[in-house]
């Protein structure tokens, strides 16, 4: 299976790590921002794997539409535009987009699904920390979470609170908070009227987001052209219904 990676930074190197540990697995190239213009010459890969910028998709999709590699996406950030157009890349080849390729945050975003049915009076509050340098807020796995207990969108929400701001009926709290060197923190919070219920997820570690990239690159490979969910093929490699 050979690969290539977008994206220089911190997951995108971990990423490349993990990629030359594989038994089966090669890397072909690993481009920076200011390298991708080099990804016109290039040949077709297996996989590209993205963990860069928005400002990457054009050259991106002019390489998926050429190659009809399969593209496994981490890049957060994107505008509802550009997520659309990353979407549409379905139609030519197999894709995952997802902010959190952790299994564990797999398991979770489907416990958090069955809790709001479940506790559908109690109040809820979203909670993610990431280190300093992180761009984006709230996190794209914050709003992972979000859809999960109002799939609909029906829900106001607040994105953190200030001043006299008195929580509305239905209404669902996200916060950021930001600094240190976290990989990333997310707690998603039930509030009742004298009870509680919390779960939360932590990663010590940005091999756990590579590992599980690689996981679903492998489980694209013999699939035809379509949009994938990261949740779907990892909850399917360890044999949970999704």
């Amino acid at each position: 299976m050979r690969c290539g990676v977008i994206g220089d930074g911190r997951m995108g190197r971990a990423v490349c790590r993990e990629i030359e540990a594989v038994v089966g697995m090669e890397l072909e190239f690993c481009l920076g921002k200011g390298r991708l213009q080099q990804l016109r010459r290039l040949g077709r890969c297996d996989c590209l794997f993205d963990f860069s910028h928005p400002r990457s998709l054009e050259a991106i999709r002019e390489y998926i539409e050429r190659t009809g590699a399969a593209l496994v996406c981490g890049t957060t950030g994107f505008s509802p535009a550009q997520l659309a157009e990353a979407r549409a890349l379905g139609e030519r080849a197999p894709v995952v987009i997802s902010s959190n390729f952790s299994p564990a945050m797999a398991v979770m975003r489907q416990l958090c699904r069955r809790l709001a049915l479940a506790l559908p009076g109690f109040d809820i509050e979203i909670l993610e920390m990431h280190h300093g340098g992180k761009l984006d807020s709230p996190s794209g796995t914050a709003q992972m979470l979000l859809e999960a207990v109002d799939p609909a969108g029906r829900r106001p929400v607040s994105f953190g609170r200030q001043g006299m701001a008195l929580r509305g009926p239905g209404e669902i709290g996200v916060h950021s908070i930001r600094g240190g060197s976290s990989p990333g923190c997310h707690r998603v919070m039930w509030l009742g009227q004298g009870e509680s219920l919390e779960v939360s997820h932590q990663v010590f570690q940005r091999r756990v987001f590579a590992l599980g990239a690689i996981k679903c690159a492998q489980r694209l490979m013999g699939k035809g052209p379509g949009l994938y969910s990261a949740e779907q093929l990892i909850l399917e490699g360890i044999g949970i219904d999704h």
